[in-house]
């Protein structure tokens, strides 16, 4: 009989159900759903194919039950999601609360039988949840409805815990003869604004915060859809100076052209940034394969390369699209003008590659001299300070408003921590040029880094009336923290960070920047929660990490914080010097908030998600695989071999609790008392549970810590009443002095 796989969530969701909908046939259930069978380690997947054959014969009370079943069973693995993670997943925009709702079911269906796979797939804003060996759906005949109802009730009452207004339908089921089972989540109403900002502000009640009256509201990110090429430098058939400046001239224009025409093409930042994450040399010929790699990574749909070729005043431009969603590439374009006519000759490159698009044709040159572009991408390109200042400034020179030049030297300046020079250089741009407001937060960054925090307040206050952004929130909580003392009705730090993370969840700055100030402020369990949230959105922070250690330490975690900061002195060599022992007590730091110096910096950090997942996706692979390995070695008393692997997996996964559990499970066997309550409550820490907290107490009554021991065992019996190890340990510590027998079962693991 084949018992493996069945999960207890399945078993007792059924009896509840039954219970409920056939209270007078709970008994003829009994041998297969009695609850005596949830304290077993197995049960039957046979015995629940029976009950299942029985429940189809019960007329129309089969699709009721399992309904019932599933909407238990996704309640109860909702609840057991620690609150702050269920504030946080409610807080997503909507289509990626609906993401979320399928991960959940995905993972349910999986939990109920290991044998079941459930892929999903979404497109045009619909998604599709294929299910393969689905244990409610093997029948010998064929019926006329759909048996996948326990799946469709779980995920839709994951959509609607998550506030998602979507209707669930049984798309296909083997059940009724067709070639797999489907379940399709149609959203009823696209536009998820409105409910969003509801669900943001109340994420600012939960941390603490209150909108004041005239404050910047909170709206959805709206999602980019359409294309989203990435243009390449082009090769050139010359390796003159005169002529080399054109490789990059040509992706900057092309760029700007598709952006005119409503496009989400990268701009050159983007593009570098990407190119810096992926130690890529910027102005290095890459391969074709190499340049399809990156725009897989940066996630674009499309990568356009091409060449221009120069033959005195006449320029050739052969361009090539590469769809990379299809893996199809389109045939060549190819446009010849004079260098005069430079801007309208890529501008016919943009329009001949991607055909339609936008209405708007404006000149991707926007009024600019030929002779000033030419010299502000030279200046861009320049190899040594000088070199960028002089070409920069000269191409000012050649047309006075022309303001990219003018950001450009910003950056030159800031860089090499000449802050006035950078606040001079941005002056200049008039309020009516389309730069104005990048010039004018540029500006305000100089003026903190110069210490005059009320007119870089100013500045940005100002900003915020127009449009409200993630980086002025975060500045102005900057601002707050970093003034002697605060002015008279302005909020607190914590309030402009919340808010700067509830406009952009997925920013670890604003997590980081709202978790410390909240420790300057005092409030060290919303330090944490925050602090925590940061490392997950962004695992490799060190900085976080190291912050997280030294709150832990101040809360008197000692445990927790050498795991973080030995992580954090992993990640970076930047923290070796941080002693979390030191005398005199917890001393908050100074000046360690984020300060936003990107323009545009959330449309940068995309690309920096998108190749941090693609990274990450293979990391948690690599995990996944270390860590069923590492239960094997263990379940076969192989603790060397154990440790190792399960040390990977902390490596690779710091948060993972399962790793940290079997670890002081090694470690409690193999006689490290000390290491293994060590590894135990950092367990406790990431997910409390049940086994941690049984285990825990028998590491405390090794060390002869009685108290303790109890406490941990209360803990894992509220956790759950029924837990084996745990009443078996209850019962030996009731038994009083018969410790050396208490010793011996202990060592033998439960």
């Amino acid at each position: 009989m084949k018992t493996a796989g069945i999960g207890r969530m399945l078993v007792a969701s059924l009896h509840q159900a039954v219970a409920e909908h056939l209270p007078s046939r709970a008994d003829f259930y009994a041998p297969w759903l009695h609850s005596e069978s949830l304290r077993t380690p197995r049960v039957s997947v046979a015995g629940i194919r029976a009950a299942l054959s029985f429940l189809r014969l019960e007329d129309s009370a089969y699709d009721s039950v399992v309904r019932r079943a599933g909407a238990l069973a996704a309640e109860w693995t909702w609840q057991r999601i620690a609150g702050p993670r269920r504030g946080w997943l409610r807080m997503l925009p909507g289509h990626l609360r609906a993401r979320a709702a399928c991960r959940l079911t995905r993972s349910l269906a999986a939990d109920a039988w290991q044998e079941t796979r459930v892929a999903t797939r979404w497109r045009r804003g619909e998604g599709t949840l294929t299910i393969g060996q689905s244990l409610f759906c093997s029948v010998r005949g064929h019926v006329a409805d759909g048996l996948c109802g326990f799946y469709a009730a779980a995920l839709e009452t994951f959509l609607r815990e998550l506030h998602v207004d979507a209707r669930v339908e049984i798309a296909l089921c083997v059940a009724r003869g067709e070639g797999g089972c489907a379940l399709c989540v149609r959203p009823r109403a696209p536009g998820d604004g409105a409910r969003h900002a509801v669900v943001s502000i109340l994420l600012l009640g939960l941390l603490g915060v209150t909108a004041s009256p005239g404050r910047a509201q909170v709206p959805e990110r709206p999602v980019p859809e359409g294309p989203r090429p990435v243009v390449m430098p082009f090769d050139t058939s010359s390796k003159d100076p005169t002529v080399a400046w054109l490789s990059e001239g040509a992706s900057i224009l092309i760029t700007e052209a598709l952006r005119a025409r409503g496009m989400k093409a990268l701009t050159r930042a983007e593009r570098m940034m990407a190119f810096d994450r992926l130690e890529v040399p910027p102005l290095a010929v890459l391969s074709r394969a190499t340049v399809l790699r990156i725009g897989m990574l940066v996630g674009a749909s499309d990568v356009v390369v091409g060449r221009i070729d120069v033959d005195g005043d006449q320029l050739t431009v052969r361009a090539t699209r590469v769809h990379l969603d299809l893996g199809v590439r389109a045939p060549d374009f190819t446009v010849s003008g004079r260098k005069t006519d430079l801007f309208e000759v890529f501008r016919a490159v943009a329009r001949g590659l991607f055909a339609g698009g936008g209405a708007a044709e404006p000149d991707p040159g926007g009024g600019v001299i030929p002779t000033a572009f030419e010299l502000y991408v030279k200046g861009l390109l320049a190899e040594t300070l000088p070199s960028q200042v002089t070409l920069l400034q000269s191409a000012l020179k050649a047309q006075p408003g022309y303001d990219a030049p003018r950001l450009a030297l910003w950056q030159v300046f800031s860089a090499n921590g000449d802050h006035a020079a950078a606040r001079e250089a941005v002056r200049a741009v008039a309020a009516a040029s389309p730069l104005h407001a990048d010039a004018q937060f540029l500006k305000s960054v100089s003026l903190v880094h110069l210490g005059l925090y009320d007119e870089a307040a100013a500045v940005l206050r100002g900003l915020l009336v127009r449009r409200p952004s993630g980086e002025f929130l975060n500045n102005l909580g900057v601002i707050a923290l970093r003034r002697p003392r605060l002015a008279a009705g302005d909020p607190p730090a914590s309030e402009w960070f919340a808010q700067a993370a509830a406009l952009d969840p997925a920013d670890a700055d604003y997590l980081y920047n709202l978790g410390y100030a909240y420790w300057r402020e005092g409030r060290q369990a919303d330090a944490l929660l925050a602090l925590r949230e940061a490392v997950r959105v962004a695992p490799a922070d060190g900085g976080a990490h190291a912050l997280v250690a030294q709150v832990l330490q101040a809360g008197g975690q000692s445990a927790e914080a050498r795991r973080e900061l030995e992580l954090a002195q992993r990640l970076s060599s930047d923290f070796d010097e941080i002693a979390l022992d030191a005398s005199g007590g917890p001393v908050v730091p100074r000046r360690m908030a984020r300060l936003k110096t990107d323009v545009g910096a959330g449309r940068g950090r995309v690309v920096e998600a998108v190749i941090a997942s693609a990274g990450q996706q293979g990391q948690e692979d690599t995990a996944r695989f270390y860590l069923e390995r590492g239960r094997r070695l263990y379940e076969d008393e192989r603790d060397r071999d154990a440790e190792r692997d399960l040390s990977r997996v902390i490596y690779l996964t710091p948060y993972d609790a399962e790793a940290h559990l079997l670890l002081g499970r090694v470690y409690l066997r193999t006689g490290r008392v000390r290491e293994s309550i060590d590894a135990l409550k950092i367990s406790s820490w990431c997910e409390e549970t049940a086994d941690a907290q049984a285990t825990l107490a028998e590491a405390y009554l090794e060390a002869r810590d009685e108290a303790l021991a109890r406490s941990a065992l209360q803990r894992a019996l509220a956790l759950d009443p029924e837990h084996e190890g745990a009443l078996r340990l209850a019962e030996r510590i009731s038994r009083g002095p018969g410790r050396q027998a208490y010793n011996r079962g202990a060592r033998s693991g439960h």
